[in-house]
């Protein structure tokens, strides 16, 4: 997305970099609070893979405006700097309940532990695996399938019942695909 507010940064003459708008189609573009957190990894990590870490450049306020939707473009748009930027935008989404919100259901999810045997303990654990991610994943926390077949696995650990599905999950390094195909072998027994 080009912002009618920026303003074209001085060429540096350091060779060929990422354009703004390929900079903004790697980013989500910024709505408000309820997208911040996952705006603001998602930045940072872009930010230090192109090397735009001199905050007081033209280029790095160019590059952020463009990550920026029209409303939230308009609250900043008296802001000469990008660090400066950053600041307000931290002081306008930031929300500190939202933080302690997302802490709360992180160890809620962290925590659980397969302690039962059987199938329907097993049953009521995934139930419960699963909505504690569902709540994560509501409050835009993206969550890749290697992390929470790595968390089934930590939760299941100790578990003897558990221990065939740990060696399943350990034989395959490719941790691609849906991740019900392995939630059912959580289910599977050893068969001797």
């Amino acid at each position: 997305m080009c912002h009618p507010l920026t303003v074209a940064p001085a060429d540096t003459g350091s060779g060929a970099e990422s354009s703004p708008s390929e900079f903004g189609s790697l980013i989500p573009t910024l709505v408000g609070s309820s997208n911040w957190l996952q705006w603001r990894n998602h930045f940072k990590t872009i930010l230090c893979e192109v090397s735009l870490i001199h905050w007081l450049s033209s280029k790095s306020r160019y590059y952020l405006l463009h990550t920026l939707n029209s409303e939230t473009a308009r609250q900043i748009a008296g802001i000469a700097h990008a660090k400066d930027i950053w600041s307000a935008l931290n002081k306008l989404y930031y929300d500190d309940r939202a933080t302690e919100n997302f802490c709360y259901q992180w160890r809620q999810w962290t925590s659980l532990r397969y302690l039962g045997t059987g199938s329907v303990d097993k049953q009521r654990f995934l139930k419960d695996f699963k909505c504690a991610l569902q709540d994560l994943r509501e409050l835009n926390v993206e969550i890749p399938i290697a992390m929470v077949l790595a968390q089934l696995v930590c939760a299941a650990e100790e578990n003897l019942d558990c221990e065939y599905f740990i060696e399943l999950v350990n034989d395959r390094p490719s941790m691609h695909g849906d991740m019900d195909c392995f939630y059912s072998p959580f289910f599977e027994s050893r068969s001797d």
